[in-house]
């Protein structure tokens, strides 16, 4: 319709421009552009709506992206007996170097770079067994600690007499430290650097000669003691165990033979002092402590 209009605006508008203008000929341009704005606002302007940036722009909704593919969930593998093995037998190459070098440097000095190197293990492999070096550290003594106990436990298993334990017990505490002899430094240093682990340590020593006990008193004074007085008994024992380990066994770092002297020293002591009488039965015992009553009436 536009068009049309635009048509006769120019068609008639040549006649009409040559009677105004006396016979001369008028470009009709002019007036077909007229036409053309007033045809265009008549319709409503379609193009100024189409320019009017007051308005939102239409958007095309962008499509959603492609849901990832979700690949089934692998089954872990269980771990078979020969992998078990050697990560056992990694673990221990690693406590065994830790333990060695606690003896030689101590805890301060026992980095993970000279257990790995000791052990001849890579250092990446240390953290598939252990997360620190504290843990490492809280593993070794609780390891140490079991086996000792267990070497210990052995020793007195067949003992007939208290003071046959308590000599059999303190040879076997020396001779563990002979096998081991990072042990020395290792409860010397475990107190400070490991306080859990030496904690549960001595807890585990104090529960175990507290059963050792029990099954030997039996027919003596100690078939009358709770539990509570025979756990201080067995602190006693264990403070003079380790006090005569660290005096005389022990020079420097190094594990030194305990002399025949200072044990006869000891159990003489222990049976005429702490244990004097208590393997006697409880009834020559009250005899024998009535005794000397009657002689001074």
């Amino acid at each position: 319709m536009v068009w049309r209009v635009c048509r006769r605006v120019v068609v008639g508008g040549i006649g009409h421009g040559r009677q105004a203008a006396g016979g001369m000929a008028a470009h009709p341009l002019p007036l077909a552009m007229a036409a053309m704005g007033a045809a265009w606002r008549q319709q409503g302007a379609p193009c100024a709506r189409l320019m009017d940036r007051s308005r939102p722009m239409p958007t095309r909704s962008k499509p959603a992206p492609p849901a990832p593919a979700t690949t089934p969930a692998r089954r872990s593998r269980r771990p078979s007996p020969g992998q078990l093995e050697r990560r056992e037998a990694t673990r221990r190459k690693l406590l065994e170097a830790a333990g060695q070098m606690i003896g030689k440097y101590g805890f301060a000095g026992c980095t993970i770079a000279r257990v790995t190197a000791r052990a001849r293990i890579a250092h990446g492999t240390f953290y598939l067994h252990f997360q620190s070096q504290q843990e490492m550290f809280e593993e070794l003594l609780r390891e140490m600690s079991l086996r000792m106990l267990e070497h210990v436990r052995d020793a007195v298993h067949e003992c007939g007499s208290l003071v046959e334990l308590e000599r059999r017990g303190l040879e076997a505490n020396h001779d563990f430290f002979c096998r081991y002899p990072f042990m020395a430094r290792l409860t010397q240093e475990a107190e400070l650097y490991s306080p859990v682990s030496y904690t549960a340590h001595i807890d585990a020593m104090a529960n175990g000669y507290v059963r050792a006990l029990a099954r030997k008193r039996a027919g003596t004074v100690l078939e009358g003691w709770s539990h509570a007085q025979l756990e201080q008994l067995a602190v006693m024992l264990i403070g003079a165990r380790s006090q005569i380990m660290r005096r005389y066994g022990v020079a420097g770092h190094k594990v030194v033979p305990l002399s025949p002297d200072v044990i006869d020293t000891y159990i003489r002591f222990i049976s005429n002092g702490i244990l004097a009488g208590l393997d006697k039965p409880a009834a020559d015992r009250t005899e024998g402590a009535q005794a000397p009553t009657g002689e001074r009436d």
